[in-house]
């Protein structure tokens, strides 16, 4: 048996290529150039369409560009409102823009702009993580005269540079060296508060229950339902309470788990991503499969396992302060064992 709580809450709901731009608007604009060096209160525009993980894969390099920038530095970024909205906050960007919104169209599509220049002429530098096999974003940021950097957002499969480290190296030309910092989040005290009080409600104490969540975007990339629902009986003849996170794509393998286990189990939907990092933030561990939601338990500091099926964890792996990573292969009860040479403190998850 198994009961589901719904809560519904609208305030939570390589190789880079260095562009030269010629010639340029009238003098009265900003002139093209060479990139340069990112400096202090450089205005950086960051074209990111992508998913949840591919946002917190970027966090580390936004920080690394907030450094340089800070004081009257602004960074904007334009892609998808519902992953970005991770990135907003001292640490990473100042605000966001949706990709769908019509003056953006010609930057991917080659539909006519509306206002495209007008909005791209105040930055110093764009830099754009996104492909342009047909040149329309070449075209529209060269047209505007802002000196731009665009590279692939991902890198090549046999490279085995990972994600977060590839998204470093296409910043040098700005001057941003380094190693590639642990992503970092900032929680909203609102998100925190929102989840002390589902936790005081579900008599769950903080460090003393686990959060799972058994989808992802792919059906390939998920831990079988039988091995998470043996892990479930572990954690639960342990006095280990355990929530199921269900995703807008989680539907059968939320299902799946729930056919497979004895004991009734919350499951929390419908969630807004900062209700959710604040919530795995106060959980024992995290365990769930190579998706977003993963990425962002590991980039709140939460003790997270990470499970990896087709996709490879040198290239794709959560960073984080406390992560852990296996293959499909390990076995229910030898994960089991090793959480269990972690304290109940979470503080102490390796």
């Amino acid at each position: 048996m198994s009961f589901r709580l719904v809560i519904n809450r609208s305030n939570f709901t390589m190789k880079t290529t260095n562009r030269l731009v010629e010639g340029g608007p009238s003098p009265a604009k900003k002139q093209a150039g060479r990139l340069r060096r990112l400096r202090p209160g450089d205005r950086v525009l960051v074209i990111r369409p992508g998913a949840l993980g591919d946002t917190i894969l970027s966090l580390p390099s936004l920080q690394a560009v907030r450094r340089v920038v800070e004081g009257e530095g602004r960074i904007e970024l334009v892609g998808y409102p519902t992953s970005l909205r991770v990135a907003v906050g001292p640490l990473h960007a100042d605000s966001i823009h949706s990709i769908d919104r019509a003056r953006f169209a010609g930057l991917l599509s080659g539909e006519p702009a509306v206002d495209l220049q007008g909005f791209l002429e105040p930055f110093d530098i764009v830099v754009a993580w996104c492909s342009d096999r047909l040149g329309h974003l070449k075209g529209q940021l060269e047209l505007s005269g802002v000196p731009y950097l665009q590279s692939r957002a991902f890198p090549d499969e046999g490279s085995r540079v990972h994600a977060a480290d590839h998204l470093m190296r296409t910043l040098e030309p700005l001057g941003v060296v380094g190693r590639t910092p642990i992503p970092e989040l900032d929680l909203p005290e609102d998100s925190k508060t929102w989840a002390r009080k589902l936790l005081s409600s579900e008599s769950l104490v903080p460090g003393r229950f686990f959060v799972i969540h058994p989808g992802s975007g792919s059906s390939k990339k998920n831990w079988s339902s039988e091995k998470y629902a043996r892990l479930v009986h572990l954690a639960t003849n342990h006095g280990l309470r355990v929530l199921l996170l269900e995703g807008q794509a989680d539907y059968e393998p939320v299902r799946r788990l729930l056919e497979r286990v004895k004991v009734k189990l919350p499951v929390l939907s419908n969630l807004n991503l900062m209700a959710v990092a604040a919530l795995i933030s106060e959980a024992r561990m995290y365990v769930g499969n190579d998706s977003g939601i993963t990425h962002l338990a590991a980039a709140v500091g939460a003790c997270t396992w990470a499970l990896f099926g087709p996709t490879d964890p040198k290239l794709w792996a959560p960073r984080g302060r406390r992560v852990l990573v296996s293959s499909f292969e390990v076995e229910p009860d030898e994960l089991w064992a090793t959480i269990q040479k972690v304290s109940a403190n979470v503080g102490d998850c390796p």
